[in-house]
């Protein structure tokens, strides 16, 4: 997302349009989380205008559609037309592409993971994936949450790590909350490196100082990860998301050895270790 007319006067200038967000929003982020893709892939010419809006520094990361991660859970979408267009969407965004989104429902079990690897096999080569389990059997440390991050591992796909303890912990109950709740997955948090760029996305606490805890352990594992020399994304959510420039720039204040935009940073540009917390 680079648009919400909330935005305007803050993030985004007063009188910025929509088809001007972009390239006012990659002024103070580095990335973009975009669900454009999930519910239909745009043309390449849309590719290649939204790639010449931003800077080279710039990553998109963009969801693998709907028709594909969820409605046909990766299986046999070999030569599917729809997976075709998404790749040649993403082709075009050129070095501007960051990684691949995979997002699976919680249908996707361990029953599906021969899917999975059937499906990183057909990614170009050269395309970095990152990919974000829901069902419950990948966070028990048992066999099948073993058997995904071999698997991920061998691609050098990174886990998407979703850290929403705020979010269900929060004793508000505002009219955002209670739609993010019944829409967001409530998983433990498993922080493990599988490739070179791992996902954070954070959604927590509505009132913002609530969240001071959980930002200081992300501030004190992303400094440390820096000192690395390795690259995960970390995205920051709130239920509404109108907030959620201000509070990037919360967290990345925090954090020493990044060079950050002067404005405000989506991208943390950090290293891995294999355990989080």
């Amino acid at each position: 997302m680079w648009y919400k007319p909330e935005w305007r006067g803050g993030l985004l200038t007063s009188s910025c349009r929509p088809e001007n967000a972009l390239a006012e929003y990659a002024q103070g982020f580095s990335t973009v989380e975009g669900n454009t893709t999930f519910y239909g892939v745009p043309d390449t010419e849309t590719a290649q205008r939204w790639a010449d809006a931003v800077s080279d520094d710039f990553r998109f990361v963009f969801k693998v559609p709907k028709e594909i991660s969820h409605d046909k859970l990766l299986h046999n979408v070999a030569g599917n037309q729809v997976l075709a267009d998404f790749f040649r969407f993403c082709e075009a965004l050129g070095p501007k592409l960051g990684q691949v989104f995979v997002q699976l429902p919680a249908e996707f079990n361990g029953r599906y993971l021969a899917d999975l690897n059937k499906f990183l096999q057909q990614v170009p080569a050269g395309t970095v994936t990152c990919v974000e389990v829901r069902n419950l059997d990948f966070f028990t440390k048992g066999s099948e949450e073993v058997e995904l991050l071999r698997l991920l591992a061998k691609f050098k796909s990174n886990r998407v790590m979703f850290d929403s303890r705020g979010l269900f912990q929060d004793s508000q109950r505002s009219e955002a909350i209670l739609d993010a709740l019944q829409k967001k997955p409530k998983v433990p948090l498993h922080v493990v490196a599988t490739g070179d760029s791992p996902v954070i996305r954070y959604l927590g606490y509505e009132d913002a100082l609530a969240n001071e805890t959980y930002w200081a352990q992300w501030q004190e594992k992303l400094t440390s990860w820096t000192a690395a020399g390795l690259s995960p994304y970390f995205f920051m959510h709130t239920a509404d998301n109108i907030s959620s420039p201000e509070r990037a720039r919360m967290l990345a204040h925090g954090i020493t050895g990044i060079k950050m935009p002067e404005q405000f940073s989506g991208e943390v540009e950090a290293a891995m270790q294999s355990s989080l917390f």
